[in-house]
Parts: structure tokens; sequence; C-alpha cells
């Protein structure tokens, strides 16, 4: 986009051209930053369902006067020649030259595009993520529906109605439409988004920081930031399969520490390569206070530690991770890790034995996290442990 806003800013000014920007991003208050940012004085409409179609970006399209679309590719070197300086006729026939490359039952997507952000767009999505399921369910080769299916269970993960298992649905819908079309790669990206370094194409959120440091400096104030970045979006690409080496003893190999019951409620997600299809993937935990449990984090003691057990012939870029202090003597926030797990077919030297999985092909990582903990009914403070299952399954198998 900054290409573009530079090469037509002289024809804008002296109105011969209108310019449209259309963004998939999954999160519209990061385009907002991007755009203040860079300065871009032309509106941008937020298109996370990929409505459009689009395959690839960026990608410019050209509609002249009359409504006549004159290229699907324009090239910022070819605006002038190819269009600009161009002297189009009017058709006679005034019938549409072109349509949508998908066909879209505008209802439920148009009341959550349209809402407003927060209370109204949960609403939405509360009333209409059933029909968006029931619909990739009649038409399972229809790779939209499900690619459409998994932004609606993210934007319902990312708001206050967020329900268990919204994250993996996400992941499992955008795979699954991956699979029907693989050179799509709108969707692939929505996965990489989240998924393990090596599959990342570009640092896709590389210039976030210098974007809010650079406005700050200019208005004085920070400018608003809604989705904060996950590890995984923030991460650099890694070329190659990774060198993963498993560090740290297990905090309670006896099991010994007492087991949490409904305190914390703790959720996982994978988001495996898509690219290359080596058993590589980034898995995502998430613990917070249940609802309902009335309980908070002690952070007057040690911070919590989580430990991965990976299965035989997984390795896991660090068994034992310690969640960083937290001033605070009591709390309540969502406490969200990633970390990256590398299966034995990924590459020499990382395979340790035959793989423990099911006859389904599905590996089972163990985990656990142990923590302090109150309960604010009657004040009670314990040390918890937390245990968790993740299934290791690559989309492919």
């Amino acid at each position: 986009m900054p290409v573009w806003h530079d090469i037509t800013a002289q024809a804008r000014e002296d109105d011969e051209l209108v310019v449209l920007g259309v963004i998939q991003e999954q999160h519209p208050e990061r385009c907002v930053l991007f755009a203040d940012w860079k300065g871009f004085d032309w509106p941008i409409v937020w298109d996370p369902f990929n409505l459009t179609g689009s395959r690839v970006v960026p990608g410019a399209f050209a509609i002249d006067e009359y409504g006549v679309l004159r290229s699907g590719n324009l090239r910022p070197d070819r605006l002038g020649p190819d269009f600009l300086d161009q002297t189009f006729e009017e058709p006679l026939d005034v019938s549409p030259r072109w349509s949508w490359p998908i066909e879209v039952d505008d209802g439920p997507l148009a009341s959550i595009l349209f809402a407003d952000a927060g209370a109204a767009r949960d609403a939405a999505l509360a009333g209409h993520l059933p029909a968006l399921a029931a619909r990739a369910a009649a038409h399972p080769e229809d790779g939209p529906a499900r690619f459409q299916l998994g932004v609606a269970h993210r934007m319902r993960y990312d708001g206050a109605r967020g329900e268990p298992g919204d994250f993996q649905a996400a992941l499992d819908a955008w795979a699954a439409a991956l699979a029907i079309d693989p050179n799509q790669y709108i969707w692939r990206r929505r996965i990489q988004q989240y998924g393990p370094r090596m599959d990342k194409p570009y640092p896709f959120y590389s210039w976030v920081d210098q974007a809010v440091a650079d406005l700050e400096a200019r208005d004085g104030e920070t400018p608003d930031w809604i989705a904060e970045l996950t590890a995984a979006e923030r991460a650099e690409p890694r070329r190659g399969l990774p060198s993963v080496q498993s560090s740290g003893e297990a905090p309670d190999p006896d099991g010994l520490i007492q087991r949490d019951a409904d305190w914390m409620a703790l959720e996982t997600a994978v988001a495996f390569d898509t690219s290359s299809g080596a058993p590589v993937a980034r898995v995502h935990v998430e613990l917070r206070p249940a609802p309902g449990a009335e309980a908070h984090w002690n952070n007057e003691v040690e911070p919590m530690k989580v430990w991965i057990d990976a299965p035989e012939g997984w390795q896991v870029d660090q068994s034992l991770r310690e969640w960083p202090a937290v001033e605070a003597e009591i709390s309540d926030e969502v406490r969200r890790l990633e970390f990256e797990v590398v299966g034995p077919e990924a590459g020499a030297g990382n395979a340790t034995g035959d793989v423990a999985g099911d006859d389904t092909g599905t590996t089972t990582l163990h985990g656990y996290a142990l923590f302090h903990a109150c309960q604010d009914r009657d004040g009670v403070c314990v040390y918890l442990r937390k245990d968790f299952e993740v299934a290791l399954r690559p989309p492919t198998d």
C-alpha cells in the first residue's frame, strides 16, 4: 500500500483517480495503525472473510469511470500507460463487466462485519456462528465457507464471548480450506500468522513497535490498540528446520502437587507448518481464572512454571518455562505461552525412536502448569498443578 500511496498521490490530488484499499487482516485495528503511521489519506475497507476472493497480496484492480474493470493485475509502474493515460469509450452494453469471484450468502457475514466492535460484534458472532458452521458442514468442498467459519471462530475467541475451543476451531477450519485449495495464499497466511517460525515467509508485524513509537512521538499519546500481538505474530521467520534442544528438569516428576480441579481454565491450540508438510508446529497454551471459580493468581511467591513433556520421537524447543514475575500481589490476567515442537520425520537427527501415537496417527504431548492461586470466597491460597494434553496430528495426515 505505501507504494501505491506514493505513486497515485498526484493523480488523486488532481481528481483523476479515486483509490480504495481492501485489507484481509483478521484484526482491523492493525490496519488502522499502519494507515495512520504511513499517512494514508484514502479509505480502506476491511475484508477479513475475503469476500473479494483475493488469492494473493498485494493486488490492484483498475476500474474506469463507466464501472468497467480494465485491469485485474495492475502494476505500479504501469499505472499511467495502462490506465490513466488511456481513453476508454463508454460501453454499449451497460451490464456488469465482472462479478464477485465467489458466491456469498452475505446475511450472517454482513451482520458480523458491520457490527460495531465490542458487544455488538460479539452478539452477531454468537447469533450467526451456528449458521456458518452448518453451511460449512453441508458443503464440505466449499473452501471459502470453511475459511469464513475459521475467521468467525477467531473473532469470537478475541471477543468477550469466546468459547473453549474457538482458537483451535479456527485453525482447523483454515486448514480444511487450505486442503481444498492449497494455492490460496490468503488462507495459508492466516495459519502462518499463528504457526511455527519456519513456515513464515516474512515478518508479518515487525513494523508495529516502530509505528507505535513514531505515533507516540508525533501525537503525544499511545494509539488505540485492541488485539495485542501474540508471540507467534512477533516471531521472526526461520529458514530451515529448527535446531531443537530440550532443557530443564521436571519440577514435579513424581506428581505430588495437588491437582487443580476448577480454579483455573486451561486451553490449547496447535498450528502446524503449511508449506513443507514437515511435522513442525507451534503450540499455544492459555490459562485464566475459570468463570465462576472466584479465584486469582497469587504473585507473592515463586512465578508460575510450565513443564512440557514431548512424546517419544518429538522434541520441544524448551521443556521448562517460567512465567515472568508480576508486580501486583494478586492478579487475574490471562496467561498465554507458546512453544514449538518438531516431529521425527522433520529431518535427520530429530527422531529418537518410534512415534508414540494411536491408530489415527495422532501423537499426544503432555504437560502441566504449577502455580500459586487464591480463592476469593474464603481466602484460601494453595500451590496447584494443572495438567494438559495436546494432540499433535498434522492436517496432511
